[in-house]
């Protein structure tokens, strides 16, 4: 049965390469699928460069062989790393083989560093810049739509109407329908403002109408979208091309001071008329912060979940108003922006207070009443996401003996300290010694004195990493493993065998004559094995071990073409002469004519002939069983 993707999952696939289309339409190039248009590097060059407006350097323009597109994919990452982006769990081999999900994960990285980061650049503050880009971009909208309480970036957009109002909140009177569009008509509001957006705001449609409405829409497909907003501008004239423009005069239900405050007038107006006169302070209620009161596990001293809500309670003391409560929640690790908190009043003086922890870091919750901080305020509060810890372990086996080192990546987990327990394999609990290696990666280390499954089990802020432990196999002895070798052909890449069960002690010579066993259209003699397709030739004394392979790795077969076997060669250097010599001396008259067969040999022409008919013979006998040797 084929398989058959998810919905959002399609979603993403499609405005992940729209997006990338329409950043590559200065160089004329397209997308038409991610799994197989990058597998070269080309295209990506070309993107990031785009991106970026740097030159990536030298490389390979006419890509045919796999290891001139690893070449290129391989360049495409260090430049990424070298912009300062975070790549992770994503290699050239990767992009060359066409993996989805790892290709998609690189675009969102992509969008994220050169779109959605960079357009908040110039607007937000000195460390702020290190707020999550969701966050940001929320807040933005938010800030352009405050009367719409946007959450999210999926529901909140499946029926269009928030759409509209942002792109006339951006140029008033493109898009003047939204307050009067009907939410059962998503399809039709998506298209009228999306349509709008492109044409008078030139928002691409790298997410089409369709996939908006759509309630499997994912978050990052409509992020994407949206990123283009904060930096579009509205063409000249967009208002009065359109069909009834909105007026901006003065309305029959508008106030004189609403009318002036939306001209940009409020100078004008003595606002302080319309101020309520100020309680006599003799007869306000004594305020003592230190009575007010706040608990509850939103800010106590102990490790949130990320992605949970903060919640906690506060208890009214003397003085103060009900308007005067204000909470300021602000996630340090990630910069100053304030986040939003919800406040509840209750019918018992106290007050039910929820923020958002979406992300992992040192959050600081600052309760205020009238402007002053209430005991125990600001609160310290923690927040971690274990399931950004990575722990790796030894890839291969090891022998007693050996230091067992596993390395554990907390560093985008938020705040919290690295535990580890390694049991042997009698059930044993043994020491390690755990060494931290830069901001939040360390590694774990043991001794291994007995043979068996050793389990290490990581726990990051007293929660376990994983459900199972890491096991890690120690052998009673070093053993020689087996690894599996792959055989294409150089010229072409083609697959011709598959060498299984190869140890790392055979030579290159016992390689060739198993390839020549199961492809026995090449014979041994033409053979000749590379590592890369137009490397050197390997020596036949070298052995797999040597050459630093591993299971999977590839070995290029040259066909040298015919040959001149080592008997054929030795057969007519040695044993020609050793025919010829003797024959002219006993048929002189091949050479010299009738007569010179009845003259007389001198004694020592016939000393000469012996001798060399003997040291001939011997070298002839030699040499071909060395040959023989040579051939097998």
């Amino acid at each position: 049965m084929a398989h058959v993707q998810p919905e959002w999952k399609q979603i993403q696939e499609n405005t992940f390469r729209r997006w990338c289309t329409q950043r590559l339409r200065s160089r004329d190039m397209q997308i038409d699928n991610l799994s197989e248009d990058l597998s070269d590097g080309l295209r990506l060059i070309a993107l990031l460069e785009a991106l970026s407006q740097k030159k990536i350097g030298r490389y390979n323009k006419k890509p045919r062989l796999r290891a001139q597109k690893l070449e290129n994919c391989g360049l495409c990452l260090d430049f990424i790393k070298s912009e300062g982006v975070h790549v992770v769990n994503i290699g050239n081999e990767d992009i060359v083989d066409g993996n989805l999900k790892l290709i998609l994960g690189l675009v969102w990285t992509l969008i994220l560093h050169y779109q959605i980061n960079v357009g908040f650049q110039d607007d937000t503050e000195e460390g702020s810049s290190k707020q999550t880009p969701k966050q940001i971009l929320l807040a933005w909208i938010q800030e352009k739509l405050p009367e719409k309480r946007i959450r999210n970036f999926t529901t909140d957009w499946n029926s269009g109407v928030n759409v509209a109002s942002l792109v006339d909140a951006i140029s008033p009177g493109v898009c003047p329908e939204h307050a009067t569009m009907d939410e059962s008509n998503a399809l039709e509001n998506a298209t009228l403002a999306m349509d709008r957006a492109e044409q008078w705001l030139e928002i691409p449609q790298v997410l089409t109408p369709q996939e908006l409405v759509n309630p499997n829409v994912d978050e990052l497909s409509v992020m994407t979208y949206l990123s283009f907003f904060p930096e579009c501008k509205a063409k000249p004239g967009a208002r009065e091309s359109l069909p009834n423009p909105t007026p901006i005069e003065e309305t029959a239900t508008s106030s004189p001071v609403e009318v002036e405050e939306s001209m940009g007038m409020s100078e004008m107006v003595d606002l302080d008329e319309h101020k309520a006169e100020p309680a006599d302070e003799a007869d306000a209620p004594s305020f003592d912060p230190s009575t007010w009161t706040a608990f509850g596990p939103g800010i106590e001293d102990a490790h949130g979940q990320a992605y949970d809500e903060g919640q906690f309670t506060v208890r009214r003391g003397s003085g103060g108003s009900d308007n005067n409560l204000q909470v300021k929640v602000v996630n340090t690790s990630l910069g100053k922006m304030e986040l939003p908190a919800e406040i509840k009043q209750n019918d018992d003086d106290t007050y039910t207070v929820t923020y958002s922890t979406a992300e992992p870091g040192q959050y600081l919750v600052s309760v205020l009443a009238s402007g002053v901080d209430i005991a125990g305020s600001p609160f310290a509060v923690p927040v971690v996401d274990v399931a950004k810890v990575r722990v790796d372990g030894p890839k291969e086996d090891l022998k007693i003996g050996d230091v067992v080192t596993c390395h554990v990546d907390a560093s985008f987990a938020g705040p919290g300290d690295v535990t580890a327990t390694v049991v042997t394999p009698n059930g044993d609990q043994q020491q390690c010694q755990i060494t931290p290696l830069s901001a939040g990666k360390y590694k774990v280390q043991t001794i291994a004195d007995k043979s068996g499954k050793y389990a290490v089990t990581v726990a990051f802020a007293g929660t376990s990493v994983s459900a199972r432990p890491l096991l890690i196999n120690i052998l009673a002895e070093s053993v020689q493993p087996d690894i599996d070798l792959e055989v294409l052909e150089a010229k072409s890449g083609r697959h011709l065998v598959t060498l299984s069960q190869v140890l790392l002690s055979t030579e290159i010579r016992a390689v060739k004559r198993t390839v020549y066993e199961k492809y026995p259209k090449v014979h041994i003699s033409r053979i000749q094995l590379r590592i890369e397709a137009r490397g050197k030739a390997l020596k036949d004394s070298d052995t797999v071990g040597s050459l630093g392979l591993k299971s999977g790795s590839r070995l290029y077969l040259k066909d040298l073409g015919p040959q001149i076997g080592w008997k054929t060669v030795f057969v007519a250097e040695y044993l020609g002469p050793l025919l010829i010599y003797p024959l002219l001396y006993a048929r002189p008259e091949l050479i010299y004519g009738d007569g010179a067969s009845s003259a007389p040999y001198h004694g020592v022409v016939q000393l000469v002939i012996f001798s060399f008919c003997t040291v001939f013979a011997g070298l002839f006998l030699d040499m071909f069983g060395l040959c023989y040797l040579n051939e097998y």
